[in-house]
């Protein structure tokens, strides 16, 4: 999947369809599309994989901030989509996923397809298909040919279970930010409600510890994504704010709850009109200004995320004055392309504003 592709289109319409009205290309389409099949050679359906990989660990953030740049440059932010991506079961397959620490290749398979959900909407891609509903050829090694979600009877698999469990439990909420790098922490939101993903980024089967901190909750509700139609739930205390988690390669997802049992609003997602983040120019070549005031006087800082949440650099820490605006500079010289995660935080509130950085 290349970008560039798509820039030739746009140039085409250029050329053949002029400009609208508001000086932008007359473009013949509503949506940018492309496919990605997650493997170690690094190409998605070229080169000489001999498996699948996970995503997190495989060229595919890359290629989706790619594909995001682009739209932002060429198509006013045109919403992209994944439209084909998948892990076939057969085991000479060079798209196949593989047993991983104890586990089964039909648990890998669902462990990457959930993975590679959460990872899409991590980066922005606005929506994500997966190939394909039902077996092409299963005795076949052909790629393509074991990546079903069903079985033959329609029965789903462990892959379209977990699939459907998330979507129960997480469907109506959104991503709003990365916590952590590894293990990833990514906090959604529903109404002011929080709800946290975690999971350890990795195909080795690897587990790791971690202490969430959930605030004034007292107690939360921990999810993990089970064989069957519904989820394990277990409801643990709080102590402290902090609740302690020991975290695998199977996303599981934290509900903090109330004393009462009503979910508790840890944090509100709408951002009151007095904060302000924006950069200018964005896209950037080479540096961008990056201008930010807070609704009330206090500690700031300002800080650089990439795509897998790792924090690039800080840009600015420090006391504000409210409403009094700040500048600074995002140098982007020693960086590699790609989209990047300015984070404002204060005392009351997380803001964020993605740039896009092109060589």
């Amino acid at each position: 999947p290349n970008p560039d592709y798509v820039k030739g289109m746009v140039e085409w319409c250029r050329q053949f369809r002029g400009l609208k009205p508001d000086g932008t290309v007359n473009l013949c389409w509503d949506v940018i599309n492309y496919h990605h099949y997650a493997n170690d050679a690094g190409s998605s359906q070229g080169g000489n994989p001999t498996r699948g990989s996970a995503p997190e660990v495989s060229d595919a953030g890359e290629r989706a901030a790619a594909f995001l740049a682009m739209a932002h440059e060429y198509c006013a932010d045109m919403p992209v989509w994944l439209t084909e991506s998948g892990y076939d079961l057969n085991q000479g397959s060079p798209l196949k996923a593989i047993a991983v620490g104890g586990r089964s290749v039909e648990q890998t398979q669902a462990d990457w397809l959930l993975r590679s959900a959460l990872s899409y909407a991590r980066w922005g891609v606005e929506r994500v298909f997966h190939y394909q509903a039902y077996d092409d050829n299963p005795t076949s090694s052909i790629q393509f040919g074991s990546m079903g979600l069903l079985n033959s009877n329609r029965s789903p698999r462990l892959a379209a279970q977990y699939l459907q469990q998330v979507q129960r439990l997480l469907g109506r909420y959104r991503y709003q930010q990365t916590l952590n790098a590894d293990p990833l922490v990514d906090r959604y939101a529903l109404n002011g409600q929080s709800a946290f993903m975690l999971v350890v980024p990795d195909e080795t089967g690897r587990t790791a510890s971690y202490s969430l901190n959930l605030g004034t909750a007292t107690q939360a509700d921990v999810y993990r994504p089970q064989a069957g139609s519904t989820m394990s739930v277990q409801r643990v205390n709080v102590t402290n704010g902090q609740l302690q988690l020991n975290v695998t390669e199977t996303p599981l997802f934290v509900l903090p709850v109330a004393a009462a049992g009503a979910p508790l609003a840890t944090t509100s997602t709408t951002t009151p009109k007095s904060v302000e983040l924006t950069a200018y120019p964005n896209p950037f070549t080479n540096e961008s200004q990056v201008q930010f005031k807070v609704a009330d006087s206090g500690q700031a800082t300002l800080a650089v995320y990439d795509l897998q949440g790792r924090l690039v650099r800080k840009l600015f820490a420090g006391s504000m004055q409210a409403q009094q605006p700040r500048t600074v500079l995002f140098s982007g010289a020693d960086l590699p392309a790609g989209l990047y995660t300015l984070r404002l935080t204060t005392d009351t509130q997380v803001v964020h504003q993605r740039v896009v950085l092109t060589k």
